[in-house]
């Protein structure tokens, strides 16, 4: 599995993956001289896995899917669940992997596996907003932005049936991906899109030979955005839909407990602080992060 990797702070990269649960993986750093656990996507970093296929990984620990000799080895995890990078030169198994990754521009939809990794990294195109539409003969490149700060286009080669055209625009909420003998179709299933050809029974879809797509990752990079909390009532509201039994607000602070660790969240001249047994984090957390944060923490915890 490989996957394209952004950060503030290195820029853009492939990298193979070792291992992958909701919301992180682990992969090579920057310089291919260590390993280390990054978040999917919280804000600071993104990936997008752009070949390869869970299934790959038929080892399960805990929420973890991945390479048994990686997440058996006890020393290794612990080193990267406290944030820090692993050297090659003591985990000396990586090395042979550790080389560059060269990537074509497009990549193909060819199998089940192709469409079902697509698919899953954009979420079935949810949220996905039609960006531009372009018409080269009898083919046609859809461009969409998604709110994670990648844009992916296809490129729907020998196009022979479609509803589509460039005035179409809106958001999609869920699409699927049809192999068949005679080529491969895309289409949208739930969604607000207008100016396409047709009813609304029939939603926006591309029947065509082949099937292309590209991911592009340097065209810009915003925070993760949940929402501005008016107060930490509503922080304490957003997270008691995911984790309500683990979850108590008291005197203005949020509390976390997962067994023996606590998380405690509290205002701080306008941001959020957070302490994790007693020991206060470095840095604030600001509304677009501490979300997030707090639920890392929970995930963390509770391995």
């Amino acid at each position: 599995m490989i996957a394209i990797i952004r950060t503030w702070k290195d820029g853009v990269y492939a990298s193979p993956v070792f291992a992958i649960k909701r919301g992180k993986m682990i992969v090579f750093d920057p310089s291919f001289d260590g390993i280390r656990m990054i978040p999917v996507w919280n804000g600071y970093s993104s990936a997008f896995v752009v070949q390869g296929h869970i299934s790959e990984f038929t080892y399960q620990h805990n929420l973890w899917r991945g390479y048994d000799w990686v997440l058996t080895n006890k020393k290794l995890m612990r080193a990267l669940r406290c944030g820090k990078t692993a050297s090659l030169n003591k985990f000396t198994e990586f090395q042979k992997f550790a080389c560059k990754v060269d990537l074509p521009e497009w990549f193909e939809i060819k199998h089940v596996n192709d469409a079902e990794t697509l698919l899953y990294w954009t979420g079935d195109f949810h949220d996905a907003t039609v960006k531009k539409i372009c018409k080269n003969r009898n083919d046609l490149d859809v461009a969409f932005r998604f709110v994670n700060g990648f844009d992916v286009t296809m490129r729907f080669v020998d196009v022979y049936e479609t509803n589509i055209n460039e005035h179409m625009h809106g958001m999609i909420y869920d699409s699927e991906i049809e192999l068949a003998d005679d080529g491969i179709c895309w289409k949208v299933t739930m969604g607000h899109c207008y100016g396409y050809e047709g009813c609304e029974e029939i939603g926006p879809f591309v029947k065509s030979s082949k099937l292309l797509w590209k991911v592009d990752v340097e065209t810009r990079f915003f925070r993760v955005y949940h929402r501005n909390y008016a107060d930490i009532g509503e922080l304490y509201e957003d997270l008691y839909e995911e984790i309500p039994d683990n979850l108590a607000l008291n005197d203005g602070v949020i509390t976390v407990t997962v067994e023996n660790d606590v998380m405690t969240v509290k205002r701080c001249d306008g941001e959020y602080c957070t302490y994790v047994n007693g020991i206060r984090e470095k840095g604030v957390s600001e509304d677009q992060d501490i979300y997030y944060d707090v639920l890392e923490f929970f995930e963390d915890a509770s391995e």
